[in-house]
């Protein structure tokens, strides 16, 4: 079984930080001078949470803000929750795979995979769902951690929700604020929703 983990880009793990004035940013770290720092969780709205250090808005502080049982800690450096940070937050049998932080349960030389994931990754020693699309009946396969989603890329989607989710491989209404209009002009990280944050006062 694979415990899926939150914040994964096609096989990349995503930095969520949000400028104060909503802007997401991969990666980025600096705040412009101009623009207030967040003080309070207040300040963000949505599912963003402030990061006192870096007067920034961020998925998660600390694991108590992630709630979802599949992505228990916060992951001190990307600020995002994921499933686990090293193999000593998963089960016995099970490791913590590096790129997607999922927990997934290990198989030896080939050996047998139980339940859902019953495909040895002999070249990893993981046990997953899928190694290709053909494995997901009709459903895309998303190698990383071997299991399979609604979409991969962005073309898997529909007008409605038109972009493929990197935290969780569903087609979603944004994954950046560029995806949201003038009224709504923030993405939540986590209801990956266009919301409008508060006004910093």
């Amino acid at each position: 079984m694979i415990e899926k983990a939150a914040g994964v880009i096609g096989g990349a793990l995503l930095i969520l930080l949000v400028r104060c004035d909503g802007e997401i940013r991969l990666g980025e770290t600096n705040v412009d001078a101009s623009i207030g720092k967040c003080a309070t969780d207040s300040n963000c709205g949505g599912s963003f949470h402030c990061d006192p250090e870096s007067g920034q808005c961020v998925a998660c502080v600390t694991s108590e803000q992630c709630t979802d049982g599949t992505a228990p800690h916060c992951d001190a450096t990307l600020r995002i929750c994921v499933a686990c940070g090293s193999s000593a937050d998963c089960s016995p049998g099970f490791m913590c795979e590096p790129t997607s932080r999922s927990c997934i349960a290990e198989c030896v030389d080939g050996g047998e995979c139980v339940g859902d994931a019953k495909i040895c990754d002999t070249a990893r020693g993981l046990c997953v769902v899928c190694t290709q699309d053909a494995d997901c009946d009709g459903r895309r396969c998303d190698v990383a951690n071997g299991t399979c989603v609604e979409c991969v890329v962005d073309s898997d989607c529909h007008s409605g929700t038109p972009r493929c989710s990197p935290l969780t491989g569903r087609c979603v209404r944004c994954v950046s604020n560029a995806d949201c209009p003038p009224g709504a002009p923030s993405c939540d990280p986590l209801s990956e929703a266009c919301i409008n944050p508060p006004a910093f006062n």
